[in-house]
């Protein structure tokens, strides 16, 4: 039973130490920059964790030239350390000067 015991809280452990350090964004940007007339703009992402993840879905949501982004990450079981490159689409857009918002979320 002791045994048993210690697993659980080992096994949780792992769990609530993954979630506070998986998506972490270690860079980002507009490409291209600056946006010019009638381009395909694209949003890189790079996140990094300490186990294996990948971008699940994400949602862009436009507000004049504002933009917010909410990114799902899955995270998987092995434990290593992980950088992900992601382009994230945000349509074709008239010249001018965009900002976003980033939020990344791990399960």
């Amino acid at each position: 039973m002791k045994n048993l015991l210690f697993f659980c809280l080992f096994v949780l452990t792992l769990n609530s130490g993954k979630s506070q350090t998986c998506g972490t964004i270690t860079s980002q940007g507009i490409v291209p920059n600056p946006v010019v007339e009638t381009d395909s703009v694209w949003l890189n992402v790079q996140a990094y964790c300490n186990y294996s993840m990948w971008l699940d879905h994400y949602t862009v949501t436009p507000s004049g030239n504002s933009f917010m982004i909410n990114a799902f990450y899955c995270v998987g079981l092995a434990t290593v350390i992980t950088y992900t490159n992601d382009s994230i689409p945000l349509g074709i857009l008239p010249a001018g000067n965009y900002s976003y918002i980033i939020n990344t979320f791990s399960s």
